[in-house]
């Protein structure tokens, strides 16, 4: 199902909130996109389906949607959303053939040849501004540790160009993290440059595509229009590994969903998990001769949507879990899990508008960037939240204090 509230705050800006469900089984669908119809403004799901929604009260007349690769579209003008609002939504049925569109039929290689010869054509090869909404938080033996959030301007020259970040606001909670993992690269470097720097997914289809065996996975609807859906399957070992790791082997995944019509890359998934031994990606233990990193799996999701005749990224999301393994007794020591989101709110692409706040540094953690938590732009509900965290989430991060509390006490060196 699909439930909503609707709340006004002040004359100016109405919050939606609701949960994203599948009508089949009740799964909560995470990642739905959100969405005032014919414009920039927009969210997405948290895991478990919920979304925090702030549009101006002046769009009260407008039509919310709300989509899923692979399910109806649904829509209803935002004034006449009733307290609650249950919508099932259902599973979309494609009825094309298997690999023949337009009475052209197409290798799996060939589309992605295509795909790949129209990037400047599908995306925007002008400067533009993405404002947007980045949240680091860390798991450890199953308990949310910390949490780190920020409003970002996100200045680009055109698609596969650098890109520059401005920020506008940053605010952390306390951290729990193991003493351990202080000085890793996680803990001591700028997680959203890390991430969004450059444009790792534009790269990587150049440069590695061509090389991959590509079989086509299914077509899938979303808002009536057909998508292929292309895999591409390896297994391998990490050719760095110590002498006496060499043997362990890992998957492989790459997902792309491209449209049928147009061939614009609209999600992009990569996907590695180990399949034998422990995947160890070091050689030198953290601590002693006995603690050492063992990678469990990576997942990096990058979606794309259409507006105003070109695609612009709508969120950028990497999963990365390890464990650090006592080999005297092989148990395990630490059960760390890491997740990176970036949600797109809004869209700039006059050409005049400049981005707001300050330039970020790169080699400065994002939660030290900002001496001061501005707790009058986080209440402000004209500036768009993040998706909400998860009630896991919060229990763990407020296990001895309040996250309000954290914000405004947080010491920025």
């Amino acid at each position: 199902g699909f439930l909503v509230a609707l709340q006004i705050f002040g004359q100016n800006s109405l919050l939606i909130s609701g949960k994203v469900a599948s009508r089949i089984n009740g799964e909560p669908l995470p990642f739905a996109t959100i969405r005032l119809s014919g414009t920039q403004y927009g969210t997405i799901s948290n895991p478990e389906g919920n979304f925090d929604f702030y549009i101006p009260g002046s769009q009260a007349k407008d039509t919310l949607s709300i989509s899923y690769v692979g399910f109806e579209t649904f829509k209803i003008v935002v004034s006449d959303i009733p307290l609650p609002l249950v919508v099932n939504l259902e599973e979309s049925i494609t009825v094309l053939d298997e690999v023949e569109i337009n009475g052209e039929r197409l290798t799996a290689e060939q589309i992605i040849e295509r795909a790949l010869d129209r990037l400047e054509q599908n995306n925007s090869a002008r400067p533009f501004i993405i404002k947007g909404f980045f949240r680091d938080i860390r798991e450890q033996n199953g308990e949310t540790v910390f949490l780190n959030e920020a409003a970002i301007d996100l200045q680009s020259q055109g698609v596969s160009k650098n890109r520059k970040f401005y920020i506008k606001g940053v605010r952390a909670s306390h951290s729990r993290i193991n003493p351990l993992l202080a000085g890793s690269l996680l803990n001591s470097g700028n997680s959203l440059m890390v991430n969004l720097e450059h444009d790792y997914w534009f790269n990587t289809l150049m440069q590695k595509l061509p090389q991959l065996a590509l079989t086509i996975e299914d077509i899938v609807a979303k808002d009536g229009e057909a998508f292929y859906l292309i895999t591409a399957t390896e297994t391998t070992a990490k050719d760095f590994l110590a002498d006496k790791y060499k043997d362990m082997k890992y998957n492989l995944v790459r997902r792309y969903l491209i449209h049928c019509e147009t061939y614009a890359f609209h999600k992009l998934e990569h996907l590695e998990f180990p399949t034998e031994g422990k995947y160890v990606a070091i050689e030198h233990p953290y601590e002693g001769d006995t603690l050492f990193y063992s990678k469990k799996g990576w997942n990096q999701v990058v979606e794309y949507e259409d507006y105003q005749g070109k695609m612009y990224l709508k969120y950028y999301d990497v999963n990365y879990a390890f464990d650090i393994v006592d080999e005297k007794n092989d148990e395990i020591y630490l059960d760390i899990s890491c997740q990176f989101t970036f949600t797109v709110t809004g869209i700039d692409n006059s050409e005049s508008e400049k981005p707001m706040g300050k330039r970020m540094m790169k080699g400065k953690p994002l939660a030290l960037q900002s001496k001061k938590y501005d707790g009058d732009f986080w209440d402000d509900p004209s500036n768009a939240k993040l998706v909400p965290l998860t009630k896991k989430q919060i229990e763990g991060l407020e296990k001895f204090q309040p996250l309000e509390e954290q914000f405004r006490s947080k010491k920025r060196d």
